[in-house]
């Protein structure tokens, strides 16, 4: 697609120093130019901002799984995601998704799926679609080519997340809400638990884990 060379007029316009200001805006080769000349568009009335940079969106799930089981095509969900950002100004979106052993539209399996459909659509697309992995640290089973996956996902920013409830845990309680969550997870709620009890009483060996990953992503 060839950028077009226009010159905004009427809009008032923010600038870096003077606020807003009620002056021409030329754009040309894609970015502001401080001369250049082209089709001129009346924009009076109008505002014309930067671009809105979302360093941490995680309302997506509602396009790509809009009700428990009705998963849309997720290209398609990524792309009407897109949608409500740009429509909203935002140019540039981190679109943080869990790999948590909480499963269903947080577990990996479902992560894996996100990432694919974000690396299929993101040239099609007019905001800067950045991918997010929130991993849960205590997932110890999961560290052995965690590192390929991610450069195979094209996810280029990585969150170390914790949130086992290690205080109910290490009194032998049950969290509250386990058993809801355990049926969105698809698991029985006393292995749920048995899980979580299993992932704490690892926690120690958690450092080191994340250390080693985090070596191999460098």
């Amino acid at each position: 697609m060839t950028a077009l060379d226009l010159v905004l007029t009427g809009a008032e316009v923010l600038l870096p120093e003077e606020g807003l200001s009620r002056c021409d805006l030329s754009i040309a080769e894609g970015v502001i130019q401080q001369d250049r000349t082209g089709r001129r568009v009346d924009l009076s009335g109008y505002l014309v901002l930067p671009g809105i940079v979302d360093l941490h969106g995680d309302g997506f799930e509602r396009h790509i799984a809009p009700r428990r089981g009705a998963m849309k095509q997720m290209n398609e969900g990524i792309l009407a995601t897109e949608a409500e950002l740009a429509a909203n100004g935002i140019t540039t979106a981190v679109l943080a998704q869990f790999y948590s052993w909480e499963g269903g539209v947080r577990g990996p399996e479902f992560a894996a799926q996100v990432f694919r459909a974000i690396a299929a659509v993101k040239d099609s697309t007019v905001t800067d679609l950045i991918p997010q992995l929130r991993f849960e640290t205590n997932m110890l089973g999961d560290y052995e080519g965690l590192a390929r996956r991610i450069a195979e996902w094209q996810v280029p920013y990585v969150v170390f997340n914790d949130h086992l409830p290690h205080d109910r845990l290490a009194q032998g309680k049950k969290p509250p809400r386990l058993t809801g969550q355990a049926l969105k997870a698809g698991r029985n709620p006393a292995a749920h638990f048995e899980m979580l009890l299993n992932m704490h009483a690892r926690r120690n060996d958690v450092p080191a884990a994340v250390e080693a990953l985090s070596a191999e992503l460098v």
